[in-house]
């Protein structure tokens, strides 16, 4: 989702009669302003993609572990942070959101999610409505690739900021 924030910035120029140069310059100076932090429900998939130790997703499952996951510059994740159960990683996810968002009331943020629960949903919207006001969130299902690496659960929202 974050690279089609990106396209619909680039057509956004455009119909505002922007040259093709322009477009790319434009795009190019601003494409490290898209976000996307998200959360896996279990660690179990994590873990079957090679990214977390079998010891480590037993344990961090047990006990709620939900590491919130960052996506870089370069096309990776990692984890900047971690909480203990859902509420609380909505929490923080939301507080890193407000202080990285830029013009919140006039964006547009969307909520990708791979199965989540509609309850889980609508809790983080609060949570992130409560840090930040946004002009609108939007749900929409989270891609196959993703979700089949990541697991059913697992919720990301993508936005422009810093």
């Amino acid at each position: 989702m974050a690279l089609g924030l990106l396209v619909m910035e680039a057509v956004k120029l455009k119909n505002e009669g922007k040259t093709f140069e322009e477009v790319v310059q434009l795009i190019e100076s601003i494409k490290t302003q898209f976000k996307e932090v998200g959360i896996p429900d279990s660690l179990s998939y994590l873990k079957r993609a090679g990214r977390v130790k079998a010891t480590q997703a037993f344990f961090g499952n047990i006990i709620g572990l939900k590491p919130i996951l960052v996506f870089n510059e370069v096309g990776g994740n990692e984890a900047k942070d971690k909480a203990i159960g859902k509420k609380a990683a909505f929490e923080k996810m939301s507080k890193m959101i407000a202080k990285d968002i830029v013009n919140p009331i006039g964006q547009t943020i969307y909520l990708m999610s791979a199965d989540c629960k509609q309850e889980d949903i609508e809790m983080f919207k609060e949570a992130i409505l409560k840090e930040v006001k946004v002009k609108e969130i939007v749900t929409e299902p989270l891609g196959p690739i993703i979700g089949a690496s990541s697991g059913p659960g697992t919720i990301i929202v993508n936005y422009r900021g810093k």
